[in-house]
């Protein structure tokens, strides 16, 4: 999922990694035409319950 507003943008992404899933939820800002990440929150699945 990409939310994007002017400059700034909003990324969820779900993938295997380490044996687990994962979910990163990212905060971007475009400064000179090139995104960064400005900041990142994750949750790991792996003590979910079936």
């Amino acid at each position: 999922m990409i939310d994007v507003t002017g400059d700034t943008a909003i990324v969820k992404v779900t993938d295997e990694c380490f044996g687990t899933t994962w979910t990163d939820y990212l905060t971007l800002i475009r400064d000179g035409g090139q995104w960064q990440i400005v900041m990142k929150a994750f949750y790991n699945h792996a003590h979910d319950r079936a």
